[in-house]
């Protein structure tokens, strides 16, 4: 009795393994990815929706040259590739109806297609997105509705793409944290649009010949860099869309450059190439903008425009250059700081009506002028100044004319005698990137990244920004400009004014010069969940994040101030 239960465990022991070998196999089996092939003829399918339904989640779909009349719906995490077999791109007709291709499940990779012939309606596109963390790159998209449209979604990268011939280029409504880089968009009703849209990066694409170039609705907080938009009507357009950054693009030949509307606040536009526009930088209705640092030539009408309350705006460091009508206009606008700028060969600098506005600095600047410091307040450069007064002359030795210029019921009382770039201006104030406006989630670590200051900054001590009840502080601050570095002293711990650390001595951040920064912080401190974050001080970059776990980020920067005191 005994040894023929010992053979009844020993049988239903070895009925378990198998059992178990089995699962093991076919789980393995179940994890490795299958590639399969799609084409006329020859291949696993003739249908790209047909693979798509048989294939497993993380197969690869290899779709081969050829026309492919069918709407794709792809509801599988799946890698789909367009293969060239020497008659070009596979094409995805979805015959005047729905959309070419759909990609409604998350992290789908699309790659290498040819999408065309959408429906009508106002979701029909070559692709459409309503989905999230998906990877779309080198995709053919024309004579579609929308190019791309993307709902309701989040985190995808959109790169290298070309988009003819649709209504909208790229669409994104209700979308947030994208990545759209690296497209041609041209041909198109509209290029690059955004709708309720947030936190959304756009970048160095190629927007031209559309009605609207890349146009902003109820957006915010979107960074718009490195583009060149040109031959459009509208080239740059927002409206009730606020904190944008615009930065770096080249904005040329069309008949609005950029247009700010309808309480599109604080947006920052700053070191864009601005030429050969009706109208290069129109502001309308909208407050509290930083226009700093950029090129504006050859326009037809005006280079800046202020008008219809466009109040308390901050206007400097800007190149206006040869343009048709006025340099600068400004209409039933007040409040607005308005220095540093060169106005030069303009039919005329400015035209100023029913308006009040601030022409100089409203602090004293210290300046290096002629090879002598100096200290006062600072207007800006007006080419035409000893025309309008022969008699004017400078005041000892400042670079500053005796007498104001006038600007209607205005006047800049401290008119520069020469370009700005001649006076070296040194600020008493910050490199500040402000309060994070969504600082969390936000832990303490190691930054490692790059500053690189528009003006010349005294700085001897840096101050953390703490989340809200925490005990955020920076520990250790390196700077350095290749070999030669600035650290703090140590931290002192939660003792007397913590927020803020001292370096070991003073010293001078150069402006157009990129510097390395090394901060180790503690408890909480504040961060910008983005790899690239300008100021109104100049650009603060992250290279790399590393927090207390070892876990490493490429997205997080912290906010500090720089201080001369």
């Amino acid at each position: 009795m005994k040894i023929q239960k010992r053979d009844e465990l020993g049988n239903r022991r070895a009925l378990i393994f198998a059992v178990l070998l089995v699962t093991l196999v076919s789980v393995g089996i179940g994890c490795a990815s299958a590639t399969i092939t799609v084409c006329h003829s020859g291949c696993d399918y003739a249908s790209i929706q047909a693979a798509a339904d048989a294939a497993d989640s993380g197969d690869i779909i290899e779709v081969h040259s050829g026309t492919y009349y069918e709407s794709v719906n792809v509801n599988k995490t799946l890698i789909l590739k367009g293969v060239d077999n020497g008659s070009g791109k596979p094409v995805v007709d979805a015959g005047g109806n729905d959309s070419a291709i759909t990609l409604s499940i998350d992290g789908i990779t699309l790659e290498g297609f040819n999408a065309t012939n959408s429906g009508s309606l106002n979701g029909d596109a070559g692709i459409k997105i309503i989905s999230s963390n998906n990877t779309l790159t080198d995709n053919t998209i024309s004579n579609t509705n929308n190019g791309m449209y993307l709902y309701f979604s989040r985190g995808n990268n959109v790169t290298g793409n070309m988009i003819t011939n649709s209504n909208d280029g790229i669409y994104l409504s209700s979308s947030c944290n994208n990545i759209i880089e690296g497209n041609t968009v041209t041909k198109n009703a509209g290029g690059i649009d955004l709708s309720s849209s947030h936190n959304n990066i756009i970048t160095g694409n190629d927007i031209t010949n559309s009605k609207w170039g890349c146009d902003f609705y109820n957006s915010n907080s979107n960074t718009i860099s490195n583009n060149t938009v040109n031959n459009n009507n509208y080239s740059m357009y927002l409206y009730s869309s606020g904190d944008n950054s615009l930065t770096g693009n080249t904005v040329r030949d069309n008949n609005y450059g950029i247009y700010l509307t309808s309480s599109s606040n604080g947006n920052t536009i700053s070191c864009n190439y601005v030429d050969n526009n009706d109208n290069a930088i129109y502001i309308s209705y909208s407050r509290n903008n930083t226009i700093t640092s950029n090129d504006i030539t050859n326009s037809k009408y005006h280079g800046i425009c202020l008008t219809s309350a466009s109040n308390s705006n901050n206007i400097t460091n800007n190149y206006v250059y040869n343009n048709s009508d006025d340099g600068i206009h400004i209409y039933s606008s007040s409040n607005n700081e308005i220095y540093l700028n060169d106005f030069i060969n303009n039919t005329d600098n400015v035209y100023s009506s029913g308006s009040t506005n601030i022409w100089y600095s409203k602090e004293r600047f210290t300046y290096t002028y002629n090879g002598r410091v100096r200290k006062n307040y600072l207007g800006n450069y007006w080419s035409d100044y000893k025309q309008k007064y022969p008699d004017a002359g400078e005041i000892a030795g400042s670079g500053l004319w005796n007498i104001p210029y006038s600007i209607e019921e205005d006047k800049d009382a401290y008119p520069l005698m020469k370009p700005v770039v001649n006076y070296y201006v040194t600020t008493t104030g910050t490199f500040d990137t402000g309060p994070s406006k969504k600082p969390y989630p936000a832990s303490f670590g190691i930054h490692n990244g790059t500053i690189k200051p528009t003006k010349i900054l005294q700085v001897i001590t840096l101050y953390t920004y703490p989340c809200t009840g925490t005990g955020g502080h920076t520990e250790y601050a390196k700077i350095c400009k290749g070999s030669r570095c600035i650290e703090t002293e140590p931290w002192d711990g939660y003792t007397g004014d913590w927020h803020n650390i001292s370096f070991s001595k003073p010293f001078e951040l150069y402006p157009n010069v990129e510097y390395n920064y090394t901060i180790k912080t503690g408890s909480y401190p504040q961060i910008h969940h983005t790899n690239a974050l300008l100021t109104a001080d100049g650009w603060i970059n992250c290279t790399e994040f590393e927090d207390a776990n070892g876990d490493i980020q490429y997205d997080w920067i912290p906010a500090i101030k720089l201080l001369s005191d």
